[in-house]
């Protein structure tokens, strides 16, 4: 009787800008192959492009058994830079991470933006739900790098911005 597999998620390093050709290198050799893309506009020659990129430059992510795909097999891929590891340890990446990120897929399979930032806007009128500043209205600024957003308040009769997590803010209204 074969043993029940055990397959996990597993972040790769690529090569600079080379996500897509990884890929379809892992998807050659039988891998399970998860690479989150977002649409973003760019100008080139004068025109305005709709162009997919990655949601993370520069990885991707793997589902498999160690035990039956070699690392070596993934690490010496074409495009690929090899696993994330951390050491000699092969750090996993909880499914649940995955599926939550596959979640924000929009039809074309792009992540929706919007819906990863929780919907929030630079302009908006949002009210701070959590901590000190509870009950605080504040004004979107801009989202960050690290999806933390950066907004407005108005404290001591000047504006002052302020860092929070998407969880700590509601919508005004």
């Amino acid at each position: 009787m074969p043993l029940p597999t055990e397959k996990h998620w597993y972040a790769v390093a690529t090569k600079a800008r080379r996500e897509l050709w990884a890929r379809s290198n892992l998807w050659e050799r039988e891998i399970e192959v998860y690479l989150p893309l977002v649409r973003r506009w760019r100008r080139h020659s004068g025109k305005r492009d709709l162009v997919s990129y990655p949601l993370f430059p520069g990885y991707l992510f793997v589902e498999a058994d160690l035990q039956i795909t070699s690392s070596r097999a993934i690490d010496m891929a074409q495009g690929v830079r090899g696993l994330v590891r951390f050491g000699e340890r092969l750090p996993t990446v909880p499914g649940g991470v995955i599926e939550g990120i596959r979640q924000l897929e929009d039809e074309s399979g792009h992540i929706d933006l919007d819906a990863w930032r929780g919907g929030f806007r630079p302009g908006d009128l949002v009210q701070i739900a959590k901590g000190v500043m509870a009950d605080v209205t504040a004004i979107v600024e801009s989202i960050d790098a690290k999806m933390r957003i950066v907004v407005l308040l108005e404290l001591l009769g000047r504006q002052v911005r302020a860092r929070v997590d998407r969880d700590q803010i509601i919508r005004e209204g």
